[in-house]
């Protein structure tokens, strides 16, 4: 048997039966002389999450994606209203601002302004009997709800397919490291450090760099730029104007 709250409002109150399910959803069905209909606190699941910190607030009760198909939806002194909130965190002070609520149907501006305050203030109330129930067990219980769904989706909507184009990719990685380090051996020029080509590989020769203003032979003994390489500019010139880089002392 659900246990029910006595919301106190400014204009009276208002019955609100709480019943926990599996998935750790709160359903509040109200009952008031301004206000009656479901209003539901669910842990919010986000993306790379095993367990949720957030909660989703919407007006009406069911599974259906459509706002406005939910059944026992909320109603204000006659007007309907649908919507609601995800990702919200209760300790930020103006979580409630967040709830996007619209009547379901055409109303004037005054009485839609009306009903959107004070669905408002009953969520305000209902938040505040919800953060004294038990959250990590509540958080706890969505996560093994959907544990089983959400790992079949992360096994075959991401790890697999991540692991196919990894090994494919792989297999193309091996095989440019594999010619890069031929070429390494028959160029005059060094690359840049790789895992395929260390810095002790490159001591007696030359690698290329590059900065803001070009790219430059480099002396791998020191790292100092000697040589920048421009249109036109031969490899005979450019290893002479290299040959005549000479490393600044060390620093004891």
């Amino acid at each position: 048997m659900p246990d029910t709250l006595t919301l106190r409002l400014f204009d009276g109150e208002l019955q609100a039966p709480q019943t926990v399910s599996a998935d750790g959803t709160v359903t509040y069905r109200l009952d008031g002389v301004h206000m009656h209909g479901t209003i539901t606190f669910t842990p919010h699941l986000r993306a790379g999450q095993a367990v949720p910190d957030r909660l989703v607030i919407r007006c009406g009760a069911g599974q259906h994606l459509l706002a406005d198909r939910l059944h026992d939806l909320p109603v204000v002194n006659g007007v309907t209203l649908v919507g609601g909130a995800d990702q919200l965190d209760l300790t930020d002070h103006n979580w409630a601002e967040r709830l996007q609520l619209t009547p379901r149907d055409a109303v004037s501006s005054v009485l839609a302004v009306q009903a959107v305050w004070y669905a408002r203030e009953v969520c305000r109330h209902l938040a505040a009997h919800y953060r004294r129930l038990d959250i990590p067990s509540l958080h706890a219980a969505a996560a093994r709800h959907s544990a089983g769904r959400r790992l079949a989706d992360c096994v075959h909507q991401q790890i697999r397919p991540a692991h196919a184009l990894w090994t494919e990719v792989g297999g193309e990685l091996a095989a440019a490291q594999q010619l890069a380090a031929e070429l390494q051996h028959l160029s005059a020029l060094r690359l840049l450090p790789t895992p395929t080509c260390s810095r002790a590989e490159a001591l007696d020769g030359v690698y290329i760099s590059s900065d803001d203003d070009g790219d430059w032979l480099t002396c791998p003994r020191c790292d100092q730029p000697t040589a920048p390489i421009t249109p036109g500019a031969g490899l005979t010139g450019l290893l002479a104007w290299h040959a005549e880089h000479r490393c600044p002392p060390r620093t004891p």
